[in-house]
């Protein structure tokens, strides 16, 4: 990650000196993208685009007197005014306290309900990622959603496992910390910076941190009354994560030496899906230390399996880097599909805080959409991609060697998602996966899958520029993936992404020709482009009682309390649809039965 004024500009993707920033601004918001990004025909070598956006954290410490007064809004104001609240539990018995006033909320009919949890500690009494884990899991599981929040009571173990849950999930909701107590605000304020958690782990990005002192509770040694600034205080840094093209990365004849120093050390966590891979991400990490480029290098083989991106596999990264004694100068590489750059990228934004790594997708999935974003994330509590936070690589480095050491179906699921972005943002770009598909298929390696490729990131990274910390809750990028993330897990992951994705398109296609968004034309159209492809359009899973449920539950509590289905409304454009309730039965049982008469 380059910050402050450094970004990503030039062929090289590093090292240009960017315009001074403004900083004070309340929100993060688009600084630029690069203006050179090729569209499809017109490819230059090297960098594919620069993602550069402002990154900011707030921090505000406010004292309030008649803070549980039930006539006083304060509290629930500054909770913003959600419909459930998740207080963890706590020694400090203020936290009967803070259940009574929200119990007299609920009762006024301004809070829907509050939800104790119980918040474990480890054996010497610390905060750790598993008790972090377990309390959002159990969050979600409750149906807080994307604008609920959590009230935290005082400064301990627990709290700070409630603050790191509620940092993680679903990559920021809203948590509230409230002390009254001396010791419990200095805690307050030292957590602000950093929130250590087990084992060696630790969460410096919160977005949004507030401390909120009761001030009629607060004693303090002295005589007088204790003042807070009301108003928040911001920092904000320049964030770029360049995209670079590196042909012969995987055969040697491109090398990852520049990204590296003589005195790093470099642990590379690699899919072992093929022994050839691993073994010449051996044999470069090894020339690079021969040659002075580093002073060390680990290779840490991991499986890719529907339990790879879990807790503990981060926890495993964290161990193995901490035994490794890795420092701030120190190099993680990731080196794989969606699945490790998000597990690599999770461990990578948690150890010690925050460490640089390299993102080196496999894939194309990897190459055109995990591996371009500032997203990382890791499945808990049944649920895809529920803990995470942002943390950009160094740079994205695609070699479209790899795609010749996959089968032919990852092609394919990767192209799904090449169509997702075009279908709703690029009609340019969808003409052109229509007409060369097929070549791109048989020839990974051809100028067919780099002129698909490239598009694909340009419009990606077009609509991610637009919205990277994804405060709109309308996002064309997830068009398939509301439908296509609950397909997957429900599936047992026998559905590949791709497929799911694929079939979840499909769907919501379909409900747009039901609620006359798109033309009936254009929606054969999309559909036979799935199938020429290979990929599916509907699985016995489809079915509409299942469907409305998730619409009404999990994807509704992933997006504020809407659903925001992302549907198409023509060729290269995209709408949604933002209340359920305009989704009838009738119109499911439709899709479905149109969807189940079409094979791959």
């Amino acid at each position: 990650m380059n910050v402050g004024d450094i970004t990503g500009t030039g062929e090289t993707g590093a090292g240009s000196q960017a315009p001074p920033v403004p900083v004070g601004t309340a929100s993060a918001g688009l600084v630029g993208t690069d203006p050179a990004r090729p569209r499809p025909g017109t490819e230059r070598p090297g960098l594919a685009g620069a993602l550069r956006v402002l990154r900011t954290t707030t921090v505000s410490v406010t004292a309030e007197p008649g803070l549980l007064d039930p006539a006083n809004p304060f509290l629930l104001d500054t909770l913003g005014r959600p419909r459930r609240v998740v207080v963890p539990d706590s020694p400090t018995p203020y936290t009967d306290l803070v259940a009574r006033y929200l119990d007299a909320q609920r009762v006024r009919g301004l809070l829907t309900e509050h939800i104790r949890l119980p918040a474990q500690t480890t054996a010497d009494g610390a905060a750790s990622l598993g008790a972090a884990e377990r309390l959002a899991a159990a969050a979600a599981a409750a149906g807080l959603g994307r604008r609920d929040a959590f009230l935290v009571c005082g400064d301990s173990a627990e709290s700070r496992a409630g603050l790191a849950a509620a940092a993680l999930l679903r990559r920021h909701t809203l948590a509230v910390q409230v002390v009254a107590e001396l010791p419990d605000l200095i805690g307050a304020v030292r957590g602000a910076r950093r929130l250590g958690l087990r084992p060696q782990a630790a969460i410096t990005d919160r977005r949004q941190v507030t401390i909120v002192i009761d001030q009629d509770r607060l004693a303090l040694p002295g005589a007088g009354t204790l003042t807070a600034a009301p108003a928040a205080v911001e920092r904000a840094e320049l964030v770029s994560l360049p995209v670079e093209f590196a042909p012969g990365l995987v055969d040697g004849a491109a090398t990852l030496d520049r990204w590296t120093s003589a005195d790093a050390r470099v642990l590379a966590v690699v899919d072992d899906y093929s022994a050839s891979v691993v073994s010449r991400v051996r044999q470069t990490l090894d020339r690079i230390v021969a040659a002075g480029g580093a002073s060390a290098r680990e290779v840490m083989p991991v499986t890719s399996s529907r339990t790879t991106k879990r807790r503990e596999g981060v926890e495993a990264i964290l161990r193995r880097a901490d035994r490794l004694g890795f420092g701030s100068r120190d190099l993680i590489v990731a080196v794989g599909g969606g699945t490790v750059l998000d597990l690599v990228g999770t461990a990578a934004l948690l150890y010690r805080g925050g460490s640089p790594y390299l993102r080196i997708p496999t894939t194309l999935v990897g190459m055109i959409d995990a591996g371009i974003g500032l997203k990382v994330a890791i499945d808990a509590g049944g649920r895809k991609n529920l803990l995470g936070g942002y943390h950009p690589p160094l740079a994205c480095l695609c070699d479209p060697g790899f795609l010749d050491t996959l089968p032919g179906i990852e092609m394919r699921c990767g192209l799904a998602e090449a169509v997702k972005i075009a279908m709703v943002a690029d009609e340019e770009l969808f003409s052109h996966i229509e007409r060369e598909h097929a070549a791109a298929v048989r020839r990974p390696r051809g100028p067919e899958a780099a002129r698909i490729m490239r598009g694909a990131i340009r419009v990606m990274q077009d609509q991610l520029a637009a919205n990277p910390y994804e405060q709109e809750l309308r996002r064309l990028p997830d068009f398939g993936h509301e439908f296509g993330h609950l397909l997957e897990t429900a599936s047992g992951f026998r559905l590949r992404h791709g497929e799911a994705v694929s079939v979840g398109m499909a769907l919501s296609a379909g409900l747009a020709v039901e609620t006359g968004r798109l033309a009936r034309p254009r929606f054969d159209r999309f559909i036979r482009l799935l199938t020429e492809i290979g990929l599916p359009v509907f699985d016995p899973l489809c079915e509409p009682g299942r469907l409305s449920r998730w619409l009404n539950e999990d994807v509704s509590a992933n997006k504020g309390g809407r659903p925001h289905l992302v549907v198409p409304t023509g060729i290269g454009a995209g709408g949604f649809i933002d209340l359920a309730a305009e989704i009838t039965g009738p119109m499911l049982n439709r899709t479905r039965d149109l969807l189940s008469g079409y094979r791959r």
